[in-house]
């Protein structure tokens, strides 16, 4: 259903636009309707809902020259990349206190109860502004923040233009104390559908005061009311019946003892005074009262939370149809009331609050309410014609009929399916049913890739090929970008850096694990999954924003981390969908999920800076979404959907080697000589800590001669002339612990020194081309930015 204010307002409104030389665009929001299972989800059905709306419009007045609609989701489906990017490129400059701003949520210390979603909408409304290309943003006031936020937007990133507001009235409600229409109340606007008896029986009993305060109530049955007409006016005495709270302000009709009384069955109080006492027995009797003193919460114009654009006392909404409606247009007719034109709605409100509550003034109540009835059902009658006459706007009448008859017989039902992106899958169209998934750390806020970093990836990869058939090395390229990895005021350059940041990471990895990559892992970037149905892949990232309100965005950080930025709610809903996607290929039987294990920050000022690795709690909270929510949803429509295992995490003591990736072999062989190896000391142990994490990553062993863990060479100096082979790292730590007798701290770095370099001798060596520009291109970007600060 279509009110007033969107169909005929509106087309007033958009003929200004157009007739100043603008061009305006509609978003018609297709898309967001089938997100919502609108019209039994079927988008065909919504898509006929959507045209029959334009023909709303062009039969309202509106002029179709210059303007413009937009379908929502065939411009998603082509410009997904853009949208969505720009609209991650909007979250990672606003964070959470300011997109909180945009909705009804200001003043509330606690925001737990909030969703996800209601960070998400305001964001995508602001993505809305720039995907198109609006230079003004033409909506009602109650969306000013928004629209506000897109300017603080430019602000933030750089832009020189920015989008101008030019926001419109919000409509009253027809009934006392509404403060805006409402879809769910029929009786607080009049609909563009209403028939004549519709318009007249909603415009004639409509709250219509002529003093700020005043309040209509009914007195009927058991309310009864005394007063004392000595005074003017006259102060309600006695007052029973009504309810009696003074909390509740939204018992508007209540009268009260000390109320003032204005006016009796719409006639001002002065005008009737004579027969009070004869009109107070009749039943059912109107009263108009006011209580003295009692001053109604204004909300300036300035205000964030302010939905009016001047500041308006009397709120009444009569005045309001005569001023926006019938006399909105620049070219509106004259109204005539008892043979005098006028030719303003200000005018008519001068002659109708002329008297006050003493007489009628020109221009009484109901005068002004029939001629808002007669205009309004005028303006109605000419929509009406055009769905009788007009062939095409006939036949989308006749079948939206049709439709809402078959969605209310239940003939049409959103489709039964897990709704996420089901188009994953490995390469050779082969079908695994054990799968691994890892999810690649996100690259630091300065662009570097530490050997730390490449390590800790294969210590997750080789536990994750030990346990499945293949493994999906998922990078969150998109995600990246959006919590300011490789940060940068300029998208592209961010991107292209997130980029080579992945792309660096991979070959390393090749580099020291080829064997293992090739036969065991498939990298996916995320971006390029997304892409291949983005629609539904952002639908099911809002269905999870429904879900998690923001104590569960809270839950899922890693520990000690404070949720601030609407990026870091955005990022967690994209994780969660990746996983779902994940646990939907086809084919699939199991899937382990595998964390990186966490990095160690070095001790003191960090050379390296550290790159982001998931949180378990972030993979704990995705599991439990799919057991929890999407399980049964799957269950019930039949879909395969597998609930993911998450597995421990490799166990060993991490070392902040803190060496970049193209820093060479002399930069790894002053780290190792470097590391702290205090003889006897096996608690606090880096050498011996580096040794289990390569002997984790799988490399440890195929660089001893018989897959030792570690082999001493024998001295006479050192009193042992024999090579010594140990097992692992239980062995190597008892005997260390022993003393310099019997390890020496010197013999020990000597024997991880070559196995070390062993390890990591293939990317230190490196010098393909390729590789070699990708590392300098991080170091010259770490480089402009350090300077830039």
């Amino acid at each position: 259903r279509m009110h007033i204010a969107q169909g005929i307002f509106k087309a007033i409104n958009v003929n200004k636009c157009t007739a100043a030389g603008g061009t305006f665009k509609f978003w018609v929001a297709d898309w967001f309707a089938l997100m919502n299972d609108k019209m039994g989800g079927n988008l065909e059905i919504i898509q006929d809902v959507g045209k029959y709306l334009i023909e709303v419009w062009k039969s309202s007045g509106m002029r179709m020259e210059g303007v413009e609609f937009i379908w929502c989701e065939k411009f998603l489906g082509e410009l997904a990349e853009k949208y969505w990017l720009q609209m991650m490129d909007i979250s990672r400059c606003s964070n959470l206190t300011r997109i909180k701003k945009c909705g009804m949520i200001m003043g509330r210390d606690k925001d737990g109860d909030l969703s996800s979603a209601q960070i998400l909408y305001p964001i995508m409304q602001c993505t809305d502004i720039f995907a198109l290309s609006a230079d003004i943003c033409q909506l009602g006031v109650d969306q000013r923040k928004v629209n506000m936020l897109a300017r603080d937007y430019c602000d933030a990133s750089g832009r020189k233009t920015k989008p101008i507001i030019l926001s419109h009235h919000m409509l009253y409600g027809l009934s006392q104390g509404q403060a805006k229409m409402s879809k769910s109340n029929p009786d607080s606007a009049i609909f563009m559908e209403d028939t004549a008896a519709d318009v007249e029986r909603k415009i004639m009993k409509a709250y219509c005061p002529k003093t700020p305060g005043e309040r209509d109530s009914v007195v009927t049955g058991k309310r009864s009311v005394s007063v004392d007409s000595k005074q003017m006016p006259p102060v309600i005495t006695a007052a029973s019946g009504f309810k009696d709270d003074d909390d509740d302000e939204d018992h508007v009709d209540e009268i009260k003892v000390g109320d003032l009384l204005l006016a009796v069955n719409d006639e001002p109080i002065g005008e009737c005074i004579g027969q009070l006492e004869e009109l107070l027995k009749q039943d059912p009797v109107t009263l108009s009262v006011k209580t003295p003193g009692a001053v109604k919460k204004q909300v300036s114009a300035d205000d964030d939370n302010a939905i009016r654009l001047v500041k308006d006392d009397l709120e009444n909404p009569i005045l309001d149809y005569l001023k926006y409606i019938v006399m909105g247009a620049d070219d509106s007719a004259p109204i005539e009331i008892d043979g005098r034109k006028y030719s303003s709605a200000k005018e008519v409100q001068e002659a109708f609050l002329a008297g006050g509550y003493q007489k009628k003034g020109s221009i009484s109540k109901q005068q002004l309410k029939r001629i808002i009835c007669d205009r309004v059902d005028v303006m109605l009658q000419t929509a009406r014609k055009h769905f009788t006459e007009n062939e095409e706007a006939k036949r989308l009448l006749a079948l939206v009929e049709s439709h809402k008859k078959d969605i209310k017989e239940g003939k049409v039902k959103p489709a039964k399916t897990v709704r996420c992106l089901k188009t994953v899958s490995f390469s050779g169209k082969k079908d695994y049913k054990n799968v691994a998934a890892v999810f690649a750390p996100r690259p630091p806020t300065v662009p570097s890739l530490s050997i730390d970093v490449v390590l800790s990836v294969l210590v997750a990869l080789n536990q994750a090929a030990q346990k499945a058939d293949v493994v999906a090395l998922w990078c969150e390229d998109w995600a990246s970008f959006c919590v300011n990895s490789c940060t940068s005021a300029k998208v592209e350059d961010a991107l292209k850096l997130i980029t080579t940041w992945y792309g660096l990471l991979v070959d390393s990895l090749k580099l020291i694990a080829p064997d293992l990559m090739d036969q065991k892992v498939e990298v996916m970037i995320q971006s390029q999954q997304v892409l291949k149905d983005p629609n539904t892949y952002w639908i099911s990232a809002i269905d999870v924003g429904r879900t998690f309100k923001l104590d569960r965005i809270r839950a899922s950080l890693a520990d000690g981390e404070t949720l601030n930025e609407s990026s870091q709610v955005i990022t967690t809903l994209t994780c969660v969908s990746d996983l779902l996607a994940l646990s939907a290929m086809r084919g699939i039987a199991n899937l382990t999920v595998i964390p990186v294990p966490p990095l160690r920050v070095a001790d003191g000022p960090a050379v390296v800076p550290t790159a982001r690795v998931l949180s378990v709690n972030m993979h704990m909270s995705a599991k439990d979404y799919i057991a929890e929510t999407i399980i049964p949803k799957a269950n019930a429509c039949g879909d395969s959907i597998v609930v993911p295992e998450l597995a421990p995490i490799a166990a060993f003591t991490d070392v902040a080697f803190d060496v970049l990736v193209g820093d060479g072999e002399p930069a790894v062989n002053g780290k190792v000589k470097k590391l702290y190896c205090l003889a006897g000391d096996v608690e606090n142990n880096p050498c011996i800590d580096l040794l289990e994490k390569l002997d984790a990553a799988g490399r440890l062993r195929k660089a001893t001669p018989n897959g030792e863990f570690l082999v001493i060479k024998g001295s006479e100096k050192s009193g042992h002339p024999s090579d010594r082979f140990f097992p692992d790292s239980k062995s190597v730590r008892e005997e260390f612990a022993k003393g310099e007798a019997a390890i020496h701290p010197g013999d020990l770095k000597a024997s991880v020194t070559p196995l070390v370099r062993a390890v990591l001798g293939p990317l230190l060596q490196c010098k393909d081309a390729s590789f070699v520009k990708a590392h300098k291109d991080l170091a010259n970007a770490a480089k402009k930015m350090g300077k830039t600060k």
